[in-house]
């Protein structure tokens, strides 16, 4: 098959009738062989600065592809080609700025923001997402940019929609840079993406320094209801450099948007109290969720996570504070609230300085719960806070931490401020979770043991220059084992490098920047077994003893499981009684229907369906499912409409 062209494929399902469903999907070899130790890729131009890479197949060969911003504005995929990491698609993101005719037209821009990478319209290729612009007193046109995969012969992207948006310039200018200045306003924060309204679509909501909370169709068009905007009404009067979270945490089914920024604490009318900054949590409609917004005395730079870090089988949202923007020390906190607003017991915690790093969740300590990770401090040479964190859901420190990580070079073993997020993986397959920061001048990525052990492995370090943005962990040439990916600087311009780890490739748990490609900041929720509670089978007399129905097993919750079926009548045949589901499995059950008297329902052994995760049974298992049989004249039979 040639590369790059997609194949259509046919499924049928029958439920009572047949449902054609045509699907599109990109059918490659893949190849398994690792790539080389260690690997450095010169992209060339400026920098990368704060934008942390994302990894994905696009082509759907079995290996990720890197996807990563500069501080130029230029957007590269680097590929592995099954001898060199090359890159084989780069765009100035201005060209697209400029294309949109904005009122001062320039050369480049810039990207300080991680990339979402995503399926936004479910036509089965991935969409890249990167806001660009950076902050206001830079000055740069900006707007965010969905580019959309076209091809691999050759490697191709493309706008698809009304791209870039919001197109606004409300700040950047005058006393405060409050004003308009004549250039599309920046977005320094990172997109997130998640289906906020219930289309079956995937939406992209981001904050701006323009006083607004976005949220896009993948069109390009304005979701109802928003922007969250004082002039429609939202008492908010300013943005921010927090990156959403998406989450169900009302269950709604729907994922709600967690964000934190620099906004005073106002109700919509008369005077707003600037001694305060906010946290929303809003629905996919804009409005406010209950028991929200929270107040802190600082401003929120760090990007909420969401998880449930108290056992209590329902999220929590922890954000750091900090930035400065407000007298006093607010922003020595990371705070953690219950769904419903409240605090969670044991929360806020104090720290050594300003937390501007969005937390990880992870189970450190290998209790069952997850823990919370952050350090502190400024981005600045001169350590002001050289504390790495990790607290138990109650509040607790776990143990071995507060510590202080070192440098990763292994010459200098001294400690620096962490401005930047954590990293949570077993890359040495030891079965412990290590932590993997880039801090302050530390010129490559630090790792910490899971018991607040600094790693005596120096081993990945830039070539020059300091990292000032975190890695990310993924098995990105589909050896089974993970790699860490830096985005950083080779000899003064932008570059990636690549190390192989020892770990297996699901061992994970917190493996970029918010979490996931998609940015949502979520820890996945566990996963859950949904199968019917009733099978019904209608068979018309006459036509043959052989009836066929067809049922899906359902994941309701995050991560993969395996289930199985038990199955103990005697006339009915489960098609595929075992196997894998990431979100539905289709199975299919004929039933014998010889011997079975006519017009009359008949009630076999149920069905039992178990689902296991590591050995353990997943939410909702074993479940049990009705099996009935009505052999005689179909459209004689009376059911009840069943409205979902």
């Amino acid at each position: 098959m040639l590369s790059g062209v997609k194949n259509n494929r046919l499924l049928a399902f029958l439920v009572f009738a047949v449902l054609g469903i045509l699907m599109f999907v990109v059918i490659q070899p893949s190849i398994l062989r690792a790539a080389p130790g260690s690997e450095t890729i010169s992209l060339g131009g400026d920098i990368v600065k704060h934008a942390s890479p994302a990894a994905a197949d696009f082509n759907g060969d079995g290996d990720l592809e890197i996807v990563v911003g500069a501080n130029d504005g230029m957007l590269y995929v680097v590929a592995y080609d099954d001898s060199n990491w090359l890159v084989v698609w780069s765009r100035q993101t201005m060209l697209d700025i400029n294309a949109a005719n904005p009122p001062t037209h320039q050369s480049t821009g810039r990207i300080e923001s991680a990339p979402a990478v995503a399926d936004l319209d479910g036509d089965g290729d991935l969409e890249i997402v990167v806001t660009t612009g950076g902050l206001p007193e830079d000055k740069i046109n900006g707007g965010v940019l969905v580019y959309s995969y076209q091809s691999d012969s050759p490697w191709s992207f493309a706008i698809d929609g009304d791209w870039p948006q919001p197109k606004i310039d409300a700040v950047g200018g005058g006393a405060g840079a409050g004003f308009p200045d004549g250039y599309w306003d920046g977005i320094y924060a990172s997109p997130a993406v998640g289906d906020i309204d219930g289309d079956g679509k995937m939406e992209i909501v981001f904050e701006g320094e323009d006083r607004r909370i976005h949220a896009y169709k993948h069109t390009g068009t304005v979701v109802s209801g928003w922007p969250f905007f004082r002039d429609n009404g939202d008492p908010i009067l300013r943005g921010g450099l927090s990156s959403p979270a998406l989450a169900d945490i009302d269950g709604d089914d729907l994922p709600e948007i967690i964000v934190g920024g620099n906004s005073p604490k106002w109700s919509g009318s008369g005077a707003a109290d600037y001694s305060y900054a906010t946290v929303w949590a809003l629905n996919g409609d804009s409005t406010i969720v209950d028991g929200w917004p929270q107040h802190v005395r600082q401003w929120v730079d760090s990007s909420p996570a969401v998880g449930d870090i108290d056992g209590d089988g329902s999220p929590e949202i922890v954000v750091g504070t900090g930035r400065r923007g407000i007298s006093g020390d607010g922003g020595h906190y990371v705070f953690a609230w219950h769904a419903d607003g409240t605090s969670v017991t044991g929360w806020p915690r104090p720290t050594g300085g300003e937390v501007l790093a969005s937390p990880a969740l992870a189970d450190l300590d290998e209790d069952g719960v997850l823990d919370v990770i952050v350090g502190c401090g400024l981005e600045t040479s001169n350590p002001d806070c050289t504390y790495l964190y990790a607290w138990k859901g109650s509040g607790a420190n776990v143990p071995g931490f507060p510590m202080q990580p070192y440098s990763a070079q292994s010459w200098d073993h001294s400690p620096r401020s962490q401005p930047y997020p954590p990293i949570v993986a077993d890359i040495d397959g030891d079965g412990h979770q290590e932590i993997l920061m880039v801090m302050s001048s530390s010129g490559g990525v630090s790792v910490i043991e899971h018991n607040g052990v600094r790693s005596s492995d120096y081993s990945r370090v830039q070539d020059s220059g300091s990292a000032i943005s975190p890695p990310i962990v993924a098995d990105v040439d589909a050896d089974g084992l993970l790699e860490t990916v830096l985005a950083g600087q080779v000899n003064g311009q932008a570059g990636v490098y690549i190390w192989d780890e020892t770990g297996a490739a699901d061992a994970q748990p917190w493996a970029m920047f918010h979490q996931n490609n998609r940015r949502d900041g979520k820890f996945p929720n566990p996963p859950k077994l949904g199968f019917p509670s009733e099978v019904w089978f209608l068979h018309q007399s006459g036509a043959g003893t052989t009836a066929t129905q067809y049922v899906w097993i359902e994941n309701l919750g995050g991560q993969q499981f395996d289930w199985t079926i038990t199955n103990t009548n005697g006339s009915l045949q489960v098609v595929q009684s075992s196997g894998t589901v990431v979100t539905r499995a289709p199975i299919t059950l004929t039933l014998d229907t010889s011997g079975y008297s006519l017009n009359t329902w008949h009630t076999l052994n149920d069905l039992t369906i178990t689902g296991t995760f590591e050995g353990e049974p997943v939410l909702s298992s074993p479940a049990t499912a009705k099996v009935k049989l009505y052999v005689g004249d179909i459209h004689q039979v009376f059911l009840p409409l069943v409205k979902k």
